[in-house]
This record gives structure tokens, sequence and C-alpha cells, in this order.
């Protein structure tokens, strides 16, 4: 694994820090996006995004995490019976402990998991570049490891991605290793429109041997002038084995699970449906921090 390494000012006064694209930033540059961005954004982050906001000195941010908790009912032969979803305070998530799984009189399981989804929207003031990232952590490792979709939705009047699309970026961090993914990733998937009918989805195949610690973030520029700017995130588990063909199997939709991923017939039965987040940026608002 590659981990940033900062370099001494009295080394040089250009290179500070270098992300694991090569974007390059100044001990000034990186100070001031740390300030906004999660260590582990900036680390993943092309060189297209970080030239985007690195000399930018009014960046303002708004932000919402929730913590949810997933109980779910096997019968004994590992058929799905039920699942009940349940938005829960952040104390109750992170006293959930790894193990709780038991045992009822027909033989089947109980398994609950925890996650917390976070959704972040970073902007210079009125400029019309919005720099968005929604990150899932799971508070208890999944037992299921097959193809999620992360995925972000902007509202009608908002252009779902710019021209290049060279800002979209993703990550699966899993006990502190990095799995990368950018939009020439077989595992992206990109729907321009004006309606709220376009998005970006990224699936990742959770890795096999993580024991200990999950995470799984994505990163995207939108080109919106709506005021208020608005988006929708959903982080959508399969609870069963899927490929990624089929995980892929979705069209953009406030219709679809968490208000973002109308999955086709065959395929909705195996994802959770986790609820979703919704953020609004507005220019007049003074958001940061």
């Amino acid at each position: 694994m590659l981990l940033p390494t900062p370099i001494s000012a009295q080394e040089t006064t250009l290179a500070f820090y270098t992300n694991m694209n090569g974007a390059v930033l100044t001990e000034e540059q990186y100070d001031r996006l740390s300030q906004v961005f999660s260590e582990d954004t900036l680390y993943t982050m092309t060189p297209e995004t970080i030239d985007l906001v690195k000399d930018e000195t009014n960046l303002k941010k708004t932000e919402k995490e929730s913590y949810i908790r997933i109980d779910t009912y096997y019968d004994n032969d590992g058929t799905l019976v039920d699942q009940v979803e349940t938005e829960v305070s952040e104390a109750e998530a992170l006293n959930f402990g790894d193990d709780e799984i038991t045992t009822y009189s027909w033989n089947g399981t109980h398994q609950t998991n925890m996650k917390r989804l976070h959704m972040q929207v970073i902007a210079n003031g009125y400029a019309s570049q919005k720099v968005v990232t929604l990150t899932n952590t799971w508070l208890s490792i999944p037992s299921t490891k097959s193809y999620d979709v992360i995925a972000l939705r902007p509202g009608s009047n908002s252009m779902t991605v710019n021209v290049s699309t060279s800002t979209i970026s993703g990550y699966q961090k899993w006990d502190g290793n990095y799995v990368n993914y950018d939009k020439n990733s077989d595992n992206t998937k990109i729907s321009s429109s004006f309606t709220g009918k376009g998005g970006i989805g990224i699936s990742m195949n959770i890795v096999d041997s993580v024991t200990s610690s999950l995470e799984n973030s994505m990163t995207v520029v939108f080109i919106s002038g709506a005021d208020p700017f608005k988006i929708s995130g959903t982080y959508q588990h399969a609870q069963s084995n899927v490929t990624l063909s089929e995980s892929k199997n979705y069209t953009f939709s406030d219709k679809g699970y968490g208000n973002v991923l109308d999955f086709a017939s065959s395929v909705k039965s195996k994802y959770d449906q986790m609820q979703g987040i919704e953020l609004s940026y507005s220019f007049g608002e003074e958001l940061f921090g």
C-alpha cells in the first residue's frame, strides 16, 4: 500500500504532498484543503479535481450524516425472510458489537449491521462547480461480500457530470488498504441528464479478506447554477452474490432505492434497500465548518 508522504519545506517550496494519483500540493494548499476534505478523499482524488480546488481560498461546505441499523432475517436454509431498517443515534451505532447474531426457534438467523452514511458538498461561493463526496463506513463487517453500489444523483436543473468526467474518483478502503476507481473503470456507470434522471454509480466488489475496517467513498464534480443545488446519494449492499453486470443493471431515478438507484426487477431483491441521504447547497448560506 502507498501512503501519502509529506515532503519537508526545506527540500522544496513546491511539493509538500503527493496523492496516489500523482496530484501535488504545496504545504499551504494541503493545509487549506485538509480543513474541508478528509485525508482519504484528498489521497484518492483525481489530479483534475485537485486542480479545480487547490488555489481556492473561499471554499464553503455543507454536510450531513446518518447512522443506519439493518436487521436481516434468514430462514434455516439461508433464504432471506425479512429486513428492518432503523435510523439510530451516533451513540447507539458506535456502541454496537460486531457479533450481533442470534438464533431463533425455527433455526433461522438474525444478523444486524451498522453503517454510517456521510455526504458533503463543497463549493466556492457562487461558483457553478460543486465537489460532492459520499462515504459509507461499515461499523460492523458484512457477512456477504459481493458488488455493492454507491451512487449520486443530482436534482433536476443540474448537469450530471463535468465536461471531461475526469473528476470522478472512488475508493474502497479495507483494513487500511485501497482499491481505487475512476471514470475509466468497468465498475463505473455514468448517465448524463438535466432532468434528475442522470447520475454516477460505482460498483465495488467487497474484498473477501476484510476483517477489521471497511469504507466506501466516491467524489464527483457536478456543474450546476441551481440555487439551491440538490443532490441525493445512496449505498446499496448486496445481500447475495451478484455479478458486476447485475450490479450495474439500474437507472437513476427518485423512485429508486435511496431516491437514486432503480434496479431491474431481476436484481432488486438482491440489495438491502437502505435509505439514502439528501443535501442542499445554497449560495447565500455560510456553510463552512
